[in-house]
């Protein structure tokens, strides 16, 4: 069983790193807390910080990026290094791997001050002529939210209670109606499914325009599964009473959780 560490503690702790850390270990036991949802916990801690809870992600981001490119450091969480450096090297990293790993450990050992990254990331962009702003900055964790559920439902297909072999493959764009995979059994289409992404705001409006786009797949899918963050998990109950007015039972909505998905992939996708 792990052990619980008080919220108020992790708000408390100033090491980024370790903080990141010990926030990534509560979001993946939040129902110990008492939390259901991910957005529930997030503004708790992000409540105890002063914060607001999209303030949270950059220390995650970056921290998720050390383990995997620098174990070393992800493990020592040295109090020198800054998490806004961290973040510059993942934008370099987007415009030149070979450029991040020649700064890379100039950055964590101090000789390369922050103004010599820039440097770095400003030659990289006259370079490779684009930006890494803030939209490539969606637009990549977008790409990766989506990847994520691909590399999972090709793994634990039978998370979708569809019992013999099936198949997974891209919806052709050329079809009228667009959605993101098919679901094949014998060559046979027996569900349509869509992936969205987090959204700042849910409006009725968008909601309606999902569920119509989901009710013309029905046309030609048995059943339509979309597939969502947790950060839908606040809307669910307006998007379940609107299907349930549309006499849309065969639409499904399905919260995927990406933190946990490689730990315990049998919780990861929860269908409504």
């Amino acid at each position: 069983m792990t052990v619980q560490q008080p919220l108020e503690d992790i708000a408390a702790e100033t090491n980024w790193i370790t903080f990141a850390k010990k926030l990534r270990t509560a979001v993946n036991i939040r129902e110990d807390y008492g939390f259901k949802d991910l957005d529930g916990i997030l503004d708790r801690v992000a409540e105890l910080r002063g914060q607001d809870r999209a303030s949270l992600r950059n220390p995650v981001y970056a921290e998720k990026w050390l383990e995997k490119n620098a174990p070393d450091v992800h493990a020592a969480a040295p109090e020198h290094i800054a998490m806004t450096s961290v973040l510059k090297l993942i934008q370099l990293e987007r415009m030149s791997e070979a450029d991040t790993a020649d700064v890379v450990q100039s950055v964590f050992d101090g000789t390369m001050t922050r103004l010599g990254l820039n440097k770095k990331i400003e030659q990289a962009k006259r370079e490779t002529d684009q930006s890494a702003g803030v939209g490539h900055d969606r637009w990549h964790r977008k790409r990766e939210y989506e990847d994520s559920i691909k590399r999972y439902l090709e793994n634990n297909i039978g998370v979708l209670n569809k019992g013999g072999k099936t198949v997974l493959r891209p919806r052709d764009r050329s079809k009228p109606v667009p959605c993101d995979f098919e679901l094949l059994r014998g060559g046979k289409p027996i569900a349509a499914i869509e992936i969205k992404s987090h959204r700042q705001k849910i409006t009725r409006k968008f909601q309606v325009e999902t569920l119509a786009v989901a009710s013309l797949l029905l046309r030609e899918f048995p059943e339509t599964y979309i597939i969502a963050p947790t950060s839908w998990e606040r809307s669910m109950p307006s998007l379940m009473d609107l299907r349930e007015q549309l006499s849309l039972q065969n639409v499904k909505f399905a919260i995927f959780d990406a933190e946990i998905a490689n730990d315990h992939p049998e919780k990861a996708l929860q269908i409504r």
